[in-house]
């Protein structure tokens, strides 16, 4: 349609510029296909283009970052005509001492269009006193390493238990009573635990990274998980030191945990209670992602494994030290099920070299996305893969990375690298010529859009890398 209307008016009036006629409804339809960077450099093209580049729906998921010299405008900022309907907001950097400049405005953020925020390293505790009326407002906040009084901690997790608008709570590092010895603080543990359990159970997904959480908190989180009524549907707990998850009750994370529809637990330490938990979720559960990542599974059983992970459509066992019987039990029940209803799958950092190279390349290329970084795969394992590449497969993204492949068949591993739209192949050992034909395959045709190849070739190569440019491939990182 566009092209029509462009080629009709350049026919009727070739000696004009037709670019200075086209209609507002189609320069705003071109302008909703350019990234942020081209569309600021549309705006300065002339006045009837600034004029419709201005419109608000353009902006409204830009992600706008605005820091101390700004805040002070926060208000006039968020009324004017391009940022009306803005939906995302960054406030990061404040001054602590300079409480008169540095103060935001929140009645403004809540008064705005704005849904996701994100506050980065502010001093809560001078600059943002109110934090917990956002709760009623926002459908996204993340707080990053905020040093926070306790009472504004005490007072925002009140609020969530009587209700809010948030679907999405990321906290990571709160800086709470913290001390010139221990910058840290205390985290949220000495926030009631019944009141941050209950105020959490009110928010789909959590997210709480470095919060000191107490034995009493933990036990109340997975009670109210439990709880039917009950909209938490995502968790991702991470305190790397100290961690107390482990300590929480058996019975409790085996059943609340499988409630969820997401979970991400790395490097959790669960010992003996990873095996009532992964037994219960070969029975029943709800989970569809599940992040078990750094978590020792050595010495459950293979079926058990098998069968826990059977309905999972996301799954990341990366460093989880598993043994050959159980990497083998894992990749014959994926093979014998096409895959079950896997989407994504990272089992890096394990040693999988024990696997028969077709149950290893059967298993895998049902799968869209897999990340078998550093697990001294054999080169007939990787070879059977990248035949199955070029049959038929599901695989559109693959990361081979610290594997070494210098003696793989060039041209197999070239064709099968370019069927795929991401490939990741660092520290993998290729020779100048590999790269070059996976290269030089890429410069005809190929599907791929992102081909990683950093740290093989040394910085002294001969190839003529120049000649690239013209790849179609989009991203190529050497």
């Amino acid at each position: 349609m566009i092209m029509d209307y462009l080629r009709k008016t350049f026919e009727r009036r070739p000696k004009e510029c037709y670019i200075e006629t086209l209609p507002d409804e189609i320069l705003l339809k071109v302008f909703k296909n350019l990234s942020t960077r081209w569309l600021c450099r549309a705006l300065l093209v002339s006045k009837h283009w600034k004029r419709v580049g201005e419109d608000p729906s353009l902006w409204r998921r830009f992600p706008l970052a605005v820091g101390s010299q700004k805040v002070k405008n926060l208000a006039d900022i968020l009324k004017c005509a391009r940022f009306c309907h803005l939906e995302q907001l960054l406030l990061m950097s404040f001054d602590p001492y300079d409480c008169e400049e540095s103060n935001i405005d929140t009645k403004a953020i809540q008064q705005s269009s704005i849904k996701r925020l994100e506050i980065r390293f502010v001093d809560m505790r001078t600059n943002m006193r109110e934090v917990s009326m956002l709760g009623q407002s926002l459908s996204a906040l993340t707080i990053h390493c905020c040093p926070i009084e306790q009472d504004q901690a005490d007072e925002m997790f009140s609020k969530f238990k009587e209700g809010t608008s948030l679907r999405e709570l990321c906290i990571i590092n709160p800086l709470i009573n913290g001390t010139e010895e221990n910058t840290a603080g205390d985290g949220l543990s000495k926030v009631s635990p019944d009141t941050l359990g209950k105020g959490l159970a009110k928010i789909r997904c959590v997210k709480l990274h470095e919060v000191c959480l107490t034995v009493a908190q933990i036990n109340m989180i997975l009670t109210c998980i439990d709880n039917e009524d009950a909209a938490l549907k995502s968790l991702d707990v991470y305190d790397s030191i100290n961690s107390k998850l482990s300590e929480a009750s058996s019975k409790l994370l085996a059943s609340s945990l499988n409630k969820l529809e997401s979970l991400t637990m790395y490097n959790a330490c669960l010992g003996r209670k990873t095996l009532p938990f992964l037994e219960k979720m070969a029975e029943e559960t709800q989970l569809q992602h599940l992040n078990f990542r750094s978590n020792s599974l050595r010495g459950l059983h293979p079926g058990i494994l098998a069968r826990a992970f059977y309905s999972l459509t996301s799954l990341n066992i990366e460093d989880t030290d598993i043994t050959s019987f159980q990497s083998e039990a894992f990749f014959q029940n994926l093979k014998e099920n096409g895959g079950n209803q896997l989407k994504y799958v990272a089992i890096g950092h394990n040693d999988l070299s024990s696997i028969d190279p077709q149950t290893f390349a059967g298993a895998l290329k049902n799968i869209a996305k897999v990340n078998i970084n550093a697990t001294s795969i054999t080169k007939d394992q990787v070879e059977a893969l990248f035949k199955e590449i070029l049959i038929k497969s599901s695989l559109k993204e693959l990361n081979l990375s610290t594997n070494d492949f210098s003696s793989v068949d060039t041209t197999l591993m070239a064709r099968a690298i370019n069927k795929l739209e991401k490939a990741f192949m660092f520290y993998t050992g290729l020779t100048e010529y590999q790269v070059e034909e996976i290269l030089n395959l890429g410069l005809k045709e190929t599907n791929l859009l992102h081909l990683d190849l950093r740290h093989n070739l040394s910085k002294n190569s001969p190839n003529k890398l120049t000649k690239y440019i013209r790849s179609y491939v989009d991203e190529i990182l050497l």
